[in-house]
């Protein structure tokens, strides 16, 4: 079989079983933004940038969700319980591609729901940042010395993402690459954008950062 190439060479695992606590009693996933579902937004955006493996962790709770993620090229894993915090829901991910990942595959793209925004151009920037150096262990974009997302990391950091848990996310496994982290600038502030709150929703529907239609 041959060998994946390019970004077919990495996996995309998409956080999307979060409670929208900020954002009241709606689903903010589901909730319209720039005419279509936000959760629709990110998933399609990503599914087009990234021809490999994509996973998308769930709410056991979350079937309509998981309708339009599978709708649109995704796999579905469910957390069972995902207000313990999204640190079980990428160990619940990553244990899927432990077991089911290719041995060639070169990384990871951990991406989170409420970005849509989110860019080819980006993921192939830090597809490049990986390959291009043997060292990295985790590659992240960096808009105006301000970390963001999405965050790529290398093959070998899956038996570490099984074992998060908590509200901290993949942060133990980021600080724990130490100097093999890489920090990559990028243009715009689409790496830090997500939405949170009804505010959120009408600040960023006029916004020049849009996806396409």
């Amino acid at each position: 079989m041959k060998s994946p190439t390019g970004l077919s060479a990495c996996a995309v695992l998409l956080v999307a079983a979060g409670l929208s606590r900020r954002f009241g009693a709606a689903d903010k996933l589901m909730a319209p933004w720039q005419g279509r579902p936000l959760l629709v937004r990110t998933a399609q955006r990503l599914a087009a940038a990234a021809p490999g493996v994509k996973v998308a962790v769930v709410g056991p709770d979350d079937a309509a969700r998981e309708a339009l993620l599978v709708e649109a090229g995704f796999r579905c894993v469910t957390n069972p319980d995902p207000a313990a915090g999204m640190g079980t829901s990428i160990a619940c991910g990553a244990t899927f591609l432990r077991d089911t990942l290719s041995a060639d595959a070169q990384g990871i793209f951990l991406c989170l729901a409420d970005m849509p925004l989110v860019s080819s151009a980006l993921l192939g920037h830090l597809h490049t940042a990986l390959v291009a150096d043997p060292e990295p262990r985790v590659v992240v974009p960096v808009f105006r010395g301000q970390r963001g997302h999405p965050v790529l990391f290398s093959r070998e950091c899956l038996p570490e993402l099984t074992l998060l848990v908590g509200d901290a996310g993949a942060r133990a496994v980021v600080q724990a690459a130490g100097t093999r982290v890489r920090e990559v600038p990028w243009t715009d502030e689409s790496v830090l954008i997500d939405f949170d709150t009804p505010a959120d929703f009408a600040r960023d529907e006029h916004s020049s950062l849009r996806v396409d239609s």
